[in-house]
């Protein structure tokens, strides 16, 4: 008996699932061993309602899909330098196009895990980093240049994902 094409899962759908519990991740709301475990049921599910089990599984992703969708820190033609505690949630989208964007997270109260997506469009971004945090270093680099300073060994995480196509990428530890 062939499947409805209702109850065929289509990759949007898949990758929607998976963005709600990377959301999770991101705000601290799933463990590692729980976001893998429920990536793993997205990723093998044949049916719409297999995803939606493995997604609402408790209220914790609902709650990061309900949850503001972070901070945006956008530069396009010019020059933006962000510093200070402006972090108000545990993830942020950082865009650059044809700019220069430095963003600075030494004075913010970061958490055991924050994510920052990134996108650099021939443009430079500077992301700076306090000395104890840990790097998940994501980003994927099209014609375009990534710089990280290592160390990091504390507990903290952050976790950048993204691309950066025709630009620079420098992650330092100043």
């Amino acid at each position: 008996m062939r499947k409805s094409m209702s109850e065929q899962p289509g990759e949007a759908y898949r990758q929607q699932a998976l963005d709600a519990l990377s959301d999770a991740y991101a705000r601290d709301l799933l463990s590692f061993d729980e976001f893998e475990r429920r990536a793993a049921l997205v990723a093998a599910a044949q049916q719409r309602s297999q995803i939606d089990a493995a997604v609402g599984a408790d209220d914790r992703t609902a709650q990061a899909q309900q949850a503001d969708r972070g901070t945006n820190i956008v530069a396009v033609l010019g020059d933006r330098k962000v510093t200070g505690p402006w972090l108000r949630s545990r993830f942020a989208n950082i865009v650059s196009v044809l700019a220069s964007n430095v963003v600075d997270l030494r004075d913010c109260d970061l958490g055991e895990h924050t994510q920052l997506h990134v996108v650099t469009v021939m443009a430079d971004t500077t992301i700076r980093i306090p000395k104890d945090v840990q790097i998940h270093n994501e980003i994927s680099a099209i014609m375009a240049d990534m710089k990280e300073d290592g160390g990091g060994s504390g507990s903290r995480v952050v976790r950048l994902t993204g691309f950066a196509l025709m630009g620079d990428v420098k992650i330092s530890r100043k």
